[in-house]
């Protein structure tokens, strides 16, 4: 057991030290979150403004759909729960913002430093560290918790996971979006480029799953007559298309 602790614990390590590279511009990472095969092709203005776009993409969703879940739902709860699954460089998570100022209580998980300070460092994020806002700077699947959590927000986040590493998540999802709280089923918020919206991209770390492919690993074959899958939006991040998906369990 002692073995495998630390075989867990070096791959973590080196995950960690992989993706705190993948956040950290330099000379030969300019623009961390640019496509791959755009960079060398754009400028800081362009980067700015297409990570800008992204964000309000992202965020106008996001509070209407917080919005809208707080008064009918969450009245009854001290703390409503939400966990984001990859914070990444938090340019998508604006709407946290508002979600702890409703009153609801967030769990931030990612692996990396970098992420972790910079949503600790966020002048609108820090002043609710301790009170409304947690980051756990770890393995989601080594410290997850799903007590009463009503949504679920993973942003370009499955498709950075190796397709049993994928599965395996899904097949939690599959297990936890049918309990309901208070009459409310949880929903899972995912932000990801489908392959048939992407044909001729190349992708570094991504791997473009497929609704399908997604769905069978959440509950089998017959993922997609147990679960709602609603599309709420779709943007274009330079030439890459990410689609927002809103996924509960039906009935």
């Amino acid at each position: 057991m002692e073995f495998l602790n630390l075989k867990l614990e070096a791959r973590q390590s080196r995950s960690e030290l992989h993706w705190n590279r993948k956040l950290t511009a330099s000379e030969q990472n300019p623009y961390p979150l640019a496509p791959k095969d755009m960079v060398g092709k754009i400028s800081p203005e362009d980067y700015e403004s297409e990570n800008e776009r992204f964000g309000l993409f992202c965020s106008s969703i996001m509070s209407a759909e917080v919005s809208s879940l707080v008064e009918p739902t969450f009245k009854n709860l001290v703390f409503p729960r939400i966990d984001v699954l990859g914070a990444g460089l938090g340019r998508d998570l604006g709407w946290m913002n508002q979600a702890m100022d409703l009153g609801c209580y967030v769990k931030v998980y990612d692996l990396s430093r970098v992420a972790r300070e910079r949503i600790e460092k966020n002048s609108d994020f820090s002043k609710h560290l301790g009170y409304h806002l947690e980051v756990v700077q770890s393995e989601i699947v080594s410290c997850w918790n799903d007590d009463e959590v009503l949504i679920y927000f993973a942003s370009q986040f499955v498709q950075v996971q190796k397709r049993a590493k994928m599965q395996r998540l899904m097949r939690h999802f599959g297990s936890i979006l049918k309990y309901s709280f208070l009459g409310f089923k949880p929903a899972l918020y995912l932000v990801h480029p489908f392959g048939k919206d992407n044909l001729g991209v190349t992708w570094g770390d991504t791997t473009p799953y497929s609704e399908e492919e997604i769905m069978d690993a959440m509950t089998g074959k017959m993922g997609k007559s147990l679960m709602k899958v609603e599309l709420l939006g779709v943007h274009s991040y330079f030439h890459q298309k990410y689609s927002l998906l809103k996924i509960q369990a039906k009935g």
